[in-house]
């Protein structure tokens, strides 16, 4: 079965470069640390860069994006079915079980951070994405160390111990 690609290269926006670097070579760690069926695959692209790309999956579709979809239908009755939230939401709980029993927190779970793949008919796979903001954190509290957390989107930033 063949996969659809993304590159992904860090902004080198004036003020942004220190920032972007960093999350770059955040997730370019966790791609080779962390692997599991619901993370995100991806391998570095470019070495000899300041930067390196990144070559990760892309997914038919975030759930942000399912999400807008389902809402916009739901005047009409149509509502994401229960299975697939329980689905979704369970595949998810993996993966950050499987990241902070490592002794590593996300901290920037949100729906576009949540591609999907597959198809009704096959099933939906939920994978967690966008690694650049993962921290060390307590494995037993899921709590992030102080000075480890690069940054996130409110309200879905992890929290501090």
């Amino acid at each position: 079965m063949l996969c659809q690609v993304a590159l992904k290269r860090a902004s080198m926006e004036e003020g942004n470069r220190e920032l972007a670097a960093k999350t770059q070579r955040t997730e370019e760690a966790m791609l080779v640390l962390l692997r599991h069926p619901h993370i995100i695959e991806g391998k570095v692209r470019e070495h000899g860069r300041d930067i390196p790309s990144l070559l990760l999956e892309k997914g038919e579709v975030d759930l942000h994006v399912l999400l807008k979809l389902f809402c916009t239908r739901s005047k009409d009755g149509q509502q994401m079915p229960p299975e697939l939230q329980l689905s979704i939401a369970e595949q998810c709980a993996l993966s950050l079980r499987y990241m902070h029993a490592r002794g590593y927190c996300h901290s920037n779970v949100k729906p576009p951070n949540i591609l999907l793949f597959g198809s009704k008919k096959d099933g939906i796979r939920a994978k967690i994405a966008d690694l650049g903001m993962a921290a060390l954190c307590d494995p037993t509290t899921g709590k992030v160390f102080p000075g480890q957390l690069l940054g996130g989107t409110e309200p879905y930033r992890g929290r501090m111990q």
